[in-house]
C-alpha cells in the first residue's frame, strides 16, 4: 500500500519518537533566543502570580465555611457569580 500502516510513520521511523531525529535543515537559534526565553519566563511566572494572587482576594470575599479546603479557581469564580446574584436579589428585593 502507497500508505504507511496506522502508526508508523514513513520513512522507516517506527519505534522512534517523533522528533528524535536529527534535522540537520534545522535553522540554529539565534544568540540571543535563550535570554528572550528567560525574560519570558519570568514574565509569565509575575502573570500567574499576579493571578493567583487576584483569585486570594476574590476567594477572602467570598463566604465560605471555615473548615473548608481552599477553593479551586473554578470553584472560586462559580462561587463569586453565584454570590454576586445572591446580592442583586436581595437588593432587588430590599
Amino acid at each position: 500500500s502507497p500508505w504507511p500502516a496506522q502508526g508508523q510513520e514513513e520513512g522507516g521511523t517506527e519505534g522512534r519518537a517523533r522528533g528524535a531525529e536529527l534535522d540537520s535543515s534545522a535553522a540554529p537559534r539565534p544568540p540571543g533566543h535563550l535570554r528572550q526565553r528567560h525574560a519570558a519566563n519570568v514574565r509569565e511566572r509575575k502573570r500567574m502570580i499576579n493571578i493567583n494572587s487576584a483569585f486570594d482576594q476574590l476567594r477572602s470575599h467570598v463566604p465560605t465555611f471555615p473548615y473548608e479546603k481552599r477553593l479551586s479557581k473554578i470553584d472560586t469564580l462559580r462561587l463569586a457569580i453565584a454570590y454576586i446574584a445572591l446580592l442583586g436579589e436581595i437588593l432587588i428585593s430590599g
